[in-house]
């Protein structure tokens, strides 16, 4: 008798068991588990798959957006590999939180940005093109957040693990970046933000910039925005990204930051400015943006953010079809005199 009534507290046990595991165990994210070219691509047509022209968009708040919501032209040719690992035909905001898989790089403000209006351009110059762009910008990240670390809890990690998804469906043909603003406030500020996301950078060798026990002492003693360093550390970043993509030619373009309307917390924003017009790279091509209307105190417009979308357009052209972006020749003779 003792036999059997243990018997049936031990299949008891095991039912109980069963259904907590099913019900507190169950896994939320399975796509999380899926490998890289198994990710949903059910929003890209079949004839699309192996054509797409990828573009990281890299950065922080004026790249994640902050404009109103807009409707541009060609987007039947635009993809977005969102922020849940899903394709979708891209719309604003590209980097929506919605489903966000990576939380490192979790942008709650995300709004409209250069993104969408660099790929309707470049749809429209190139119409045989098929575009997938791929957020992975932060608001109130510096330039030492996006040093190479391979963790996917880094933000640099994050997007590596992002392309590697994505280019199931096609090939990366460039890189957008669009940052700065952090790296131009006052000491005070400096290393607020970063507390949580503090690690050492995995860098290659060779690299512009090293870090020694002495240089960076933990997460709250380095000033780890720096307007003095920004042109070596953003080079070593473009020598990164090729590395780890085996893509030695990669284009890339990167905006000047333009201008603020607020001295007291943006105090070296003059520093940084010239930190990046002095990046000299091959295939590398900045563009600014000192002269588009803000709607804030560091935040372009949503006009504006069309027309670095554009300005970043002609610049992967220029890098990649000179002969398209060149200038024509002016013909010296008047109109009236042509025959």
């Amino acid at each position: 008798m003792k036999r059997v009534l243990l018997i049936i507290c031990a299949a008891s046990a095991i039912f109980v068991l069963g259904i907590l595991t099913a019900t507190f165990l169950r896994p939320q994210r399975q796509i999380v588990d899926l490998p890289p070219g198994k990710l949903p691509a059910l929003a890209v047509p079949a004839q699309f798959h192996g054509r797409l022209s990828l573009f990281v968009l890299a950065g922080q708040s004026n790249m994640s957006g902050r404009g109103a919501s807009i409707t541009l032209p060609h987007t039947d040719r635009i993809f977005l590999f969102a922020n849940d690992y899903h394709w979708k035909q891209a719309r604003e905001p590209l980097d929506d939180p919605e489903g966000q898989i990576d939380e490192v790089s979790l942008d709650k403000n995300a709004g409209s940005g250069p993104g969408l209006a660099f790929a309707s351009k470049l749809a429209a110059v190139y119409p045989g093109k098929v575009i997938g762009l791929i957020p992975c910008a932060r608001g109130a990240t510096t330039m030492f957040e996006w040093e190479r670390r391979l963790g996917d809890d880094s933000l640099y990690g994050s997007c590596l693990k992002r392309i590697g998804a994505a280019r199931a469906l096609g090939k990366v043909e460039g890189v957008l970046f669009f940052q700065g603003e952090w790296d131009a406030i006052d000491d005070s500020r400096a290393d607020a933000p970063l507390a949580q996301n503090w690690s050492w950078p995995s860098k290659l060798p060779g690299s512009r910039i090293t870090y020694t026990q002495q240089t960076l002492k933990g997460p709250f003693s380095f000033n780890r925005a720096s307007h003095k360093q920004w042109a070596e550390m953003f080079s070593d970043y473009v020598d990164s990204m090729r590395h780890d993509l085996e893509s030695p030619g990669l284009p890339v373009v990167f905006a000047q930051i333009g201008h603020h309307e607020d001295s007291s917390r943006y105090a070296y924003w003059k520093e940084v400015q010239e930190s990046q017009k002095s990046v000299s790279m091959p295939r590398v091509k900045m563009i600014e943006t000192s002269d588009l209307d803000l709607q804030d105190n560091v935040h372009l417009s949503t006009q504006s953010y069309l027309t670095a979308g554009a300005r970043m357009a002609d610049g992967f052209i220029e890098i990649t079809d000179p002969a398209r972006s060149a200038p024509k020749p002016v013909d010296p003779k008047p109109a009236e005199q042509k025959k």
